[in-house]
C-alpha cells in the first residue's frame, strides 16, 4: 500500500512539475509580448493581464497555456502574429473582410504565377514598366544579384528617352526587403532611405543609400556597382500598390514616400502590412509578433495600411500592362506632371 501510495504522490507531484515547467515556458514568451509589443506599448496593460490570468486558470498543458498567450494577442489585434510548438500553431485572426479575402487571394496566386520574374517594358511613349515579384531570398550572392539586376533595370535605360517610370509592387509580398532596397537606390536618392521604430516610439536603425551603396546606420549592407543616378531620381514615377504588398514592398513603398514627383496609384494594402515582426524562442516554442514600425524620412509612422494617392479598384491586367487602368492612370498623370 505505501509504494502505491508513494507513487500516487510521484506522479502527481512529476505532473505539477511538468505544469510548472509548461507555466514557466508560456509566461516568459507573454512577457516577451507585453515588453515588445508595440500593440502591447498603447494597450490597457491591467486588461491584457487580467485575460491571460484568467485563461492559464484552465490551462492543463503547455499548449493550453500558449494558447492564452494566441489569445492576448488576437485581443491587442495584432495581424503579424503567431506561435508553433510542435504540431501545433495558432495565427492571427487578421478581421478582413470577404471582398478583402478574396482580392488578396487573386493577388497571392497571380503572384506565384510570375514568382522571380523581374519584368521590365520600355513603352512607346517614353514610360518604363518595372514589375517587382516575390522572390526567393536565396543566399547573399543571389541576393546580390537581385539587387544588381533591379538597379541596372532601371539605370541602364537611355535616360533621354525615358519620361517617366511606373513601379508594379503589386505582386511584391516575399523576398529580402534590403536587396529590394538597395536595388531601388536609383529611385532613392542620396540619404536616409527608410528607419526602423521601437516599441517605445525610438529609431532603432536608418537605412541609407550612400553612393549607390546601401548601409544600416554605418555598417555596408549592399556594394553594388555605381551609375550615374541623379537623372533617375528627377523623373516622375508611379507606384502601383495594393492589399497582396507587403513585406519588402511596404519597405519599398514607405522608402518611396517622400520623393518628389512620386504618385502612388491602386488600392491600400492591408493593415500590418507595414509592420516589422520579431521571431523569439524559447524552450522549443517559436513566437512571432510585432516589434517595430516603419518610419520614412520624413518620420512618418505607417502603423496601420500605406495608402494610395489616386484610389482605383480597377481589376488587374498583368498580362497586360496597357490595358491595366492603374497603369494607364500612372501614365496619364506622369503625362502631365514632368519637372
Amino acid at each position: 500500500m505505501r509504494s502505491t501510495g508513494l507513487m500516487i504522490v510521484l506522479i502527481a507531484f512529476a505532473a505539477l512539475h511538468g505544469l510548472s515547467q509548461a507555466t514557466q515556458v508560456a509566461d516568459s514568451i507573454y512577457h516577451l509580448v507585453r515588453q515588445h509589443s508595440i500593440y502591447s506599448r498603447t494597450a490597457d496593460r491591467t486588461s491584457i493581464d487580467s485575460l491571460y490570468k484568467s485563461c492559464t486558470i484552465e490551462a492543463r498543458s503547455l499548449d493550453d497555456s500558449l494558447g492564452c498567450v494566441n489569445a492576448v494577442m488576437n485581443d491587442l489585434g495584432d495581424p503579424g502574429a503567431s506561435i508553433r510548438h510542435g504540431q501545433m500553431e495558432w495565427k492571427a485572426d487578421r478581421r478582413t473582410g470577404p471582398a478583402e479575402q478574396w482580392s488578396y487571394k487573386i493577388l497571392q496566386e497571380k503572384a506565384g504565377q510570375y514568382r522571380n520574374q523581374l519584368t521590365k517594358i520600355h513603352f512607346q511613349q517614353g514610360f518604363v514598366y518595372l514589375r517587382i515579384p516575390s522572390f526567393d531570398p536565396g543566399d547573399s550572392t543571389q541576393l546580390l544579384g537581385f539587387a544588381q539586376a533591379l538597379r541596372d533595370s532601371i539605370v541602364l535605360v537611355n535616360q533621354a528617352l525615358v519620361k517617366g517610370y511606373i513601379l508594379d509592387l503589386r505582386l511584391l509580398a516575399e523576398g529580402d526587403k534590403l536587396a529590394v532596397l538597395a536595388g531601388l537606390g536609383p529611385f532613392l536618392g542620396e540619404g536616409p532611405a527608410i528607419k526602423r521604430i521601437d516599441a517605445d516610439g525610438r529609431v532603432d536603425g536608418t537605412w541609407h543609400i550612400r553612393e549607390g551603396n546601401l548601409l544600416l546606420d554605418s555598417v555596408a549592407l549592399f556594394r553594388l556597382r555605381d551609375w550615374d543616378m541623379a537623372s533617375v531620381a528627377e523623373k516622375p514615377l508611379a507606384v502601383l500598390i495594393g492589399p497582396y504588398t507587403s513585406g519588402p514592398g511596404s519597405v519599398a513603398a514607405i522608402a518611396l514616400k517622400r520623393r518628389p514627383h512620386t504618385l502612388f496609384a491602386g488600392s491600400a494594402t492591408n493593415k500590418g502590412s507595414a509592420l516589422v515582426t520579431t521571431r523569439f524562442e524559447r524552450d522549443g516554442v517559436t513566437a512571432e509578433f510585432t516589434t517595430h514600425s516603419l518610419a520614412d524620412k520624413a518620420n512618418t509612422l505607417y502603423l496601420e495600411r500605406i495608402t494610395p494617392d489616386v484610389l482605383s479598384n480597377h481589376p488587374d491586367q498583368f498580362e497586360r500592362p496597357l490595358a491595366d487602368r492603374k497603369v494607364r492612370a500612372a501614365i496619364e498623370w506622369m503625362a502631365q506632371h514632368r519637372p
